[in-house]
């Protein structure tokens, strides 16, 4: 690859370079090189976020208790991470449906929306569940709906307050990413 501003780099073109090259950086304190594939592993950490759900109960069960969040861009869950306040049992299945066919829940957001596949965010008699490597979950499009809702839980309620985050990647285009 020719000699290039990193600064005029796009991520897209980052992806086209393959991982025996160097990139070679002014440091200011003398010149440095990093391999593509560290750079391109230190890249794609920057385009990681987070989304969170939390819950915020009471005296009564969480169970069909929701909450509604716009996806803001177009990204793949890597991981999800679940805490209570308390130990106990619970299930938040994630569902997503477009701005257009959402409807509160009537039509839209409902079972044949659910992105969670066999891998819903779930706390097994403790105070947290985790896991580190979603291959199943659908991708999330930016501007669509996703719904978590709280599919079971422990009754009489242990856990009064619950916490479900994800772990997501920009997707600059489809099928293509740094």
């Amino acid at each position: 690859m020719a000699d290039e501003r990193l600064l005029d780099m796009t991520e897209l073109d980052v992806g086209d370079i393959t991982g025996v090259e160097y990139l070679y950086v002014d440091t200011g304190a003398g010149d440095g090189k990093v391999s593509i594939d560290t750079f391109r592993n230190w890249l794609k950490s920057q385009n990681e976020d987070t989304i969170e759900a939390v819950f915020k109960g009471g005296v009564s069960s969480l169970v069909g208790a929701f909450i509604d969040l716009q996806v803001p861009y177009d990204c793949d869950v890597l991981q999800w991470a679940i805490v209570g306040d308390a130990t106990g049992s619970i299930v938040v299945d994630v569902y997503q449906c477009t701005h257009a066919q959402y409807d509160g829940g009537s039509t839209h957001p409902v079972s044949g929306d659910k992105i969670t596949a066999s891998d819903p965010p779930t706390i097994s008699s403790a105070k947290k569940g985790q896991n580190t490597n979603v291959t199943t979950w659908s991708r999330l499009t930016g501007g669509n709906w996703m719904r978590f809702i709280v599919a079971s839980a422990d009754s009489p309620p242990d856990m009064e307050n619950v916490t479900v985050s994800l772990k997501v990647r920009r997707n600059y285009a489809t099928g293509n990413s740094p």
